[in-house]
């Protein structure tokens, strides 16, 4: 099994990559007990809240592949959708709870499993991808990702990756970032 994850904190600068230190740390510890997708949300929610009092949030999704089973099981926290290409089809991976660090409990946090096919590709990424604007303001979007994704599965995942930063470059046509950009791409053999 292999826990996955990303995620994006409010804010910017120093206090904002202290919440993703501390985020960082939480989970390392927690991902060593062995909880459920659940309980290591739940937790670390709590654990984050006590620090920033409820004053700063982070996006996340986080993902366990069991390779024998060939099973996905995630639980996206307000993070942008990432996607799944699974028997020739894209699926949105945004089931799960809230954001986290702004609520001492969440309200509900729904698990999901989903059997996972030979060359599934699951494209993990910030919003930085898909807020990218182009001089006209116009932005990127998750349909032009998926549409990405559909077009170039079969690409081994680091050419996957440049032509999708290249596609977003031309696209952007030089603007200016106006956020940080993550992407976390893995291919299930």
């Amino acid at each position: 099994e292999y826990l996955f994850c990303i995620s994006d904190v409010s804010g910017k600068g120093i206090s904002a990559a202290l919440i993703m230190a501390n985020l960082q740390a939480n989970l390392r510890i927690l991902a060593e007990q062995k909880l459920s997708l659940n309980e290591l949300v739940q937790k670390l929610n709590h654990n984050v809240c006590n620090i920033t009092k409820g004053e700063k949030y982070f996006t996340f999704f986080v993902g366990i592949i069991n390779t024998q089973l060939r099973r996905l099981t995630y639980i996206n926290a307000g993070h942008t959708p990432s996607l799944l290409w699974n028997n020739g089809k894209v699926y949105h991976l945004d089931k799960g709870c809230t954001i986290l660090g702004m609520f001492k409990k969440l309200p509900s946090v729904e698990v999901t499993e989903i059997e996972l096919s030979e060359k599934a590709l699951i494209l993990n990424y910030t919003d930085g991808l898909s807020e990218a604007s182009d001089n006209a303001g116009n932005l990127f979007e998750l349909e032009r990702i998926e549409h990405f994704l559909q077009e170039n599965h079969n690409l081994p995942v680091r050419d996957f990756n440049r032509q999708l930063i290249q596609e977003m470059e031309n696209f952007k046509k030089g603007t200016e970032y106006d956020d940080d950009l993550s992407l976390l791409t893995i291919r299930i053999r």
